[in-house]
């Protein structure tokens, strides 16, 4: 199996949406699911350094499994297959 990270994100006014799977042998931590992502430039060159200096700009919400983490420390939690990682901004209109 795989950790699987989905990303539906509003950054700059863009609309980031990803679906991207990682072996589980490789990502000890949350952390370095998003090392490994921003390595592999899967979602452009340092992408989630950037977003994670902006969290508190963005509301960003992470989810381990629907569990809330509380950044930054929620960044080491642990990783185990089959694990799902959620990255959300809120989206407003009407």
């Amino acid at each position: 199996m795989a950790i699987t990270l989905h990303t539906s994100l509003i950054i700059d006014g863009r609309i980031e949406h990803a679906s991207l799977e990682f072996d589980a042998g490789e990502l000890a931590t949350v952390a370095a699911l998003f090392e490994q992502v921003d390595r592999e430039r899967r979602l452009g060159s340092r992408f989630f350094a950037r977003l994670l200096q902006r969290h508190r700009q963005l509301a960003l919400t992470v989810l381990h499994n629907g569990t809330r983490l509380k950044l930054p420390d929620g960044l080491q939690t642990p990783l185990n297959d089959g694990d799902e990682i959620n990255l959300l901004t809120p989206v407003v209109g009407g």
